[in-house]
Parts: C-alpha cells; sequence; structure tokens
C-alpha cells in the first residue's frame, strides 16, 4: 500500500514564512522586503530600527582624561534589531560627546544573512571620556534600505568627578595626595556638593572634605541630627565665620583627569566625638545654633559657661533659628532668675507670655553681645533676657516670640 505524503506547506518555500505570524481571516501574502508574510491588502512594510542598545551601561561613571581611552578597542558591543530589513540596511554609529574619539563607527555584517541583519558589533576603535564633566556620550545609529531610513539614539551614563570627605591630621596645606586618601576612604561620583554624610572622625583628626571648583562651592556645614543640628567652624582663623575657608588644589583622579579640587576642613578636631557623626554640607549660609534658656542664681555677672549649662525642665536648648510662638519652661528657685539667650542676629523679642499675659517688662536685655562658641567651635554673640525677679516657680511656662 503507498504511503501517503503529507500535502505540501506554503511555508516549505524558503521565501515564505506564515508561521512566525500567522494568518487570520482576509490577510494576504505580501513582501515585506526579504520575504512573504501574511499581512492585510493596504498593510506597509516601512523599515525602521527596532532596538539599539550597547553593554556600557547608565550608571554614573567617573570622568578619566580626554586623550585616554574609556573603552579599547573591542570592549564595547553594540547589538541592533530591524523592522522590516531588507537590501542591504547599511547601518553605521554616529558618537558625539567623545574626546578624540573617531565620528563614525561601521557596522559590520552579521551571519548567516548579511543582507537582512547587518548591525551589531565591537567598537573598531578606542572611545575616550568626555572633554567636560557632566556630560554622557551620544551614540545614534543610523540605517539605510533601499530609499528607506532610520535612527535610534542611545547614551552612555553621566560622567562625574569625586566628591571626597574623611578625617585628616592637618587642617591646612594640602596636597593631591590628601584628597587620594579622602577618596580612598569616602568618594561619591557626583556634582552635587550639598550633601549628608556620616564619618567618624579619629580625635586627633579634623573634618575635612573635597570636590572639583567647577562644582557649587559649599556656603556652610552643619553637624548634628534632630533638634542638635549646628553650625560648624571650618575657618581656621576665624570661629565667627559661617562660609568655610577653602584651598585650591590641583587633583588627579583614578582615571587620569586632572583638575583643580577645593579641600575644606574643620577648625576643631574631634567633632564626631565631641557632637555627632552625622554632617551636611549646605549651598545656603544662614547659620544654625542653639537657642537657651533655664535658672541663673545672679541677675548679672554671668558667663558663656552659665548660659550653656542651664538646668532648665524642659530641654533648656534647642537648635533652631524659630523663636515665633515658642514654649520655654523654667522652675525657679527664690534666689534664681530665669533667662533666654539667642543669637543677637535673629533680632529683639516682642513677647513673652506667662499665664496668658504680657511679661516683656519683667525681663531686661542684659547682654545683647555675649560670646558663645558651640561644641563644633562656631561662635556668635547673643542676645540675652534675665528677668527683674527671682523665683518663676511652678514651673512657669513662657511663650516667647521674635
Amino acid at each position: 500500500m503507498a504511503t501517503l505524503k503529507a500535502p505540501p506547506s506554503i511555508n516549505d518555500l524558503t521565501d515564505v514564512d506564515t508561521a512566525t505570524d500567522p494568518p487570520v481571516k482576509n490577510d494576504c501574502l505580501k513582501f515585506n522586503g526579504s520575504i512573504w508574510v501574511p499581512a492585510t491588502y493596504d498593510y506597509s512594510f516601512i523599515f525602521s530600527i527596532a532596538t539599539f542598545s550597547h553593554d556600557a551601561g547608565t550608571s554614573t561613571s567617573l570622568i578619566g582624561a580626554s586623550t585616554s581611552a574609556w573603552k579599547a578597542i573591542g570592549a564595547l558591543t553594540f547589538t541592533a534589531t530591524y523592522n522590516n530589513p531588507h537590501a542591504d540596511p547599511t547601518p553605521y554609529i554616529v558618537i558625539s560627546g567623545a574626546g578624540n574619539s573617531p565620528a563614525n563607527i561601521d557596522m559590520t555584517p552579521a551571519a548567516p544573512d548579511p543582507n537582512r541583519y547587518k548591525g551589531p558589533t565591537t567598537n573598531p576603535e578606542a572611545i575616550n571620556w568626555p572633554a567636560s564633566n557632566g556630560t554622557r556620550i551620544t551614540f545614534v545609529l543610523y540605517a539605510q534600505a533601499g530609499t528607506e531610513t532610520s535612527n535610534l539614539a542611545i547614551y552612555s551614563g553621566y560622567f562625574y568627578n569625586h566628591f571626597v570627605y574623611n578625617g585628616l591630621d592637618h587642617n591646612n596645606t594640602f596636597t593631591d595626595a590628601d584628597i587620594d586618601a579622602m577618596a580612598a576612604a569616602n568618594e561619591i561620583i557626583t556634582s552635587t556638593t550639598a550633601r549628608t554624610f556620616t564619618l567618624t572622625i579619629a580625635v586627633a583628626n579634623y573634618l575635612c572634605f573635597s570636590h572639583r571648583i567647577g562644582d557649587s562651592a559649599v556656603a556652610q556645614v552643619r553637624c548634628g541630627t534632630g533638634n542638635d543640628v549646628i553650625t560648624v567652624a571650618m575657618n581656621k582663623n576665624d570661629a565667627t565665620a559661617v562660609t568655610p575657608l577653602k584651598e585650591t588644589v590641583s587633583h588627579s583622579n583614578a582615571n587620569g583627569k586632572v583638575e583643580n579640587f577645593y579641600v575644606y576642613a574643620s577648625k576643631l578636631q574631634n567633632l564626631s566625638s565631641l557632637h555627632s557623626t552625622s554632617f551636611t554640607t549646605l549651598s545656603s549660609s544662614t547659620a544654625q545654633n542653639y537657642l537657651y534658656w533655664g535658672e541663673l542664681n545672679k541677675a548679672s555677672g554671668y558667663t558663656e559657661s552659665d548660659v550653656e549649662n542651664n538646668y532648665a525642665t524642659q530641654p533648656g536648648k534647642v537648635a533652631s533659628n524659630t523663636m515665633s510662638s515658642r514654649s520655654m519652661t523654667v522652675n525657679c528657685t527664690s534666689n534664681e532668675y530665669t533667662y533666654i539667650a539667642y543669637p543677637a542676629r535673629l533680632g529683639a523679642l516682642t513677647s513673652i507670655m506667662i499665664g496668658g499675659f504680657e511679661s516683656l517688662d519683667d525681663f531686661n536685655v542684659d547682654n545683647t553681645a555675649l560670646a558663645i562658641t558651640n561644641v563644633c567651635g562656631f561662635q556668635e554673640n547673643y542676645r540675652v533676657y534675665v528677668s527683674k525677679n527671682p523665683g518663676f516657680t511652678d514651673p512657669t511656662t513662657m511663650l516667647v516670640t521674635i
């Protein structure tokens, strides 16, 4: 008995494919430029780049010298796919943003069908770093099939230099080696200089940090958390300066990029033990310091230590620039005077409400220029109000307003 042969399939023809995208009712066979496939009668097969990618990733990178290679020959792989490829697509890549690199990279045919899939390849020449900080490299794939053209862009990640920080055993006359030492301990690839970081500083060391001078200079440094965030003295010559003193040092980073860096240092050593391991660099120059209140055993002749070491019932001090409707509680004996002390730059009090009554006249502005140095070395003149009479008992809650 003769063996029946399976009926022929249209897909037996080498230039027909109905299996990849099976036909539906009213489809016809149309030529997409390479092969016959099911499609509606009025469908137009337009050539275009479907996907384009590279294996460099898009994460931020440390910038390097523009005369050296970011990617050596063959180190970067490109992949591409096309919609309706036909008639030898002839793709090539145009590069921009990389210093002294080839502008174009020709793509080579990929086996086994060079006329249908042309494109994925590695870079035939080295690709250099961008010339400037904060930029990225752009790759645009151009392809033409017959009279139809298409292009698609992709990017590298952004390139930045370092923000570095650590404790150093000196606070002036810095070198490139000092920046390298900080980078080895704590480095952030960024152009943002306003940031918060945690650092434990050895007893004999100063808080130090550095960044390229092309990024925004730091206008103030604060230390602490919660109600204890206060301005740090960052000028070894002037405890009253809010703006940090800085030195300019030429720095060559790990990838050979040479730029001038600012280097900053605290006036005092041992800050993380003296106050906190939390530090914040700011672009604003408004200082923040403690407000004090409590009890004094003298109506005059008090010192900085008397004001700082108060023993008020709540909490006695808070780091803030806000005195609007601030509640303060004290409990004075018959021989103690209540006081309020705060940075003189905030201005005069307008009200002290006690038990619902205005009591500002019951206080003397006993001192408008008492110099107080906080635990981070920053010094300000304080305005001090002291009650005319002792004995605010119960305890007494004051509502203070500037």
